[in-house]
């Protein structure tokens, strides 16, 4: 989350976080420091949420031992298992082929996170990236498209169908690309 984003989502609680604060002092200042304990709160909200969605802080803290559950700690049987299984497995599929390889779209559909309540412009958006796709090709994608389309698996499912059903002229730019690996 950018501090943007943050401000967004918190301007309302900081504000209330001052306001309350402010207003407790003006009453009686010897209160303040008790209330900064919860009002603090309010009041940093937008910089822990900007700072704790960090990625690069979260790998920071795991390397230092810090804020790790137990499945981190201590994996149990089923997780190294899948950690072996995949150090055991090829290069992931790229884009392309998450689209065209029948075995690859169906893994991609699974990873990729379902989310019935989607918000229907968002949806349509999605749609239009997807056929967008379908028409200029893989190469024409930027990698953020890429990722929406490979969090969707609506549209990924749509895209594969696409794909194989298409004009010949349609599909090559797919299909072509792939078979040249």
């Amino acid at each position: 989350m950018g501090w943007r984003e943050a401000f967004r989502h918190h301007a309302l609680q900081t504000l209330i976080g001052i306001a309350w604060v402010g207003g407790v002092y003006a009453l009686d200042p010897a209160y303040v420091p008790w209330l900064l304990r919860v009002a603090g709160a309010f009041i940093l909200a937008i910089p822990l949420s900007a700072l704790t969605s960090r990625a690069s802080l979260g790998r920071r803290f795991a390397r230092a031992g810090l804020f790790l559950i137990p499945e981190e700690t201590r994996p149990p049987a089923e997780i190294r298992a899948v950690g072996d299984v995949l150090a055991h497995a090829g290069a992931p599929a790229t884009f392309r082929e998450a689209i065209v390889d029948p075995i690859a779209n169906a893994a991609a559909c699974l990873a990729a996170g379902h989310r019935p309540r989607l918000p229907c412009n968002t949806r349509a958006e999605r749609r239009a990236l997807a056929d967008a796709a379908l028409t200029l090709g893989p190469d024409a994608l930027t990698p953020a498209q890429k990722s929406i389309l490979l969090d969707d698996p609506a549209a990924l499912a749509r895209l594969h169908f696409a794909v194989w059903t298409a004009p010949a002229e349609v599909g090559a730019r797919w299909l072509q690309a792939s078979s040249e690996k």
